[in-house]
């Protein structure tokens, strides 16, 4: 007697329909990882540099507080441990570029580009954990020589400073050193015209 090959394809069928669909309920079952909401980071300008905005440029100011809000954000955002913090309220406390400003160049006829000075920056704040705890913190990073600088663009060592402030803060490393406020505008303050 011969069998028909009927029923056993049959079957072959409705497995691989049933295997499918237990593959695709399963997937379907499976909730995606929520994505981490982003950090909240605020930035205020701090009295010694509130007092420095017209000699460096009211422009100039407000995009670096805006570039350490970002900078901090990203870092948060990117490389968040489970120890660093969700919220940063951070105080711009003082910049100094590495190469004049538009409001220095216009103030200083005899600047250029091309001049160069050691730059650097001070931040201050308050950062809060997930858990509802805060804890200050303070950080400011100056650059000790020219030679470190060959090449700078405006705010070179400004930059620096935020970069390291958001890698500590993302690596849940919250920075406690004295803060390095300069009275002096930047190096280019002793121009005379």
């Amino acid at each position: 007697m011969q069998r028909s090959s009927l029923p056993f394809t049959t079957c072959r069928v409705l497995a691989g329909a049933t295997l499918s669909l237990l593959i695709c309920g399963a997937s379907l079952a499976q909730v995606p990882p929520q994505p981490t909401p982003a950090p909240e980071v605020t930035v205020r300008v701090g009295p010694a540099l509130a007092a420095k905005v017209r000699k460096l440029g009211e422009t100039d100011v407000n995009e670096m507080v805006k570039s350490l809000a970002d900078t901090v954000r990203v870092d948060l955002q990117g490389h968040h441990r489970a120890n660093a913090p969700v919220r940063a309220d951070l105080v711009l406390e003082d910049i100094t570029p590495n190469r004049p400003t538009m409001q220095q160049l216009s103030d200083h006829p005899g600047l250029s580009m091309e001049s160069i000075a050691l730059g650097g920056a001070a931040v201050s704040g308050v950062v809060t954990f997930a858990d509802g705890h805060t804890e200050p913190l303070s950080y400011s990073f100056r650059q000790n020589t020219l030679r470190d600088d060959i090449g700078a663009g405006q705010w070179t060592d400004a930059e620096r400073t935020f970069d390291y402030l958001g890698d500590d803060l993302a690596h849940g490393h919250i920075p406690h050193s004295r803060l390095d406020i300069r009275v002096a505008d930047s190096g280019f303050d002793q121009w005379r015209n």
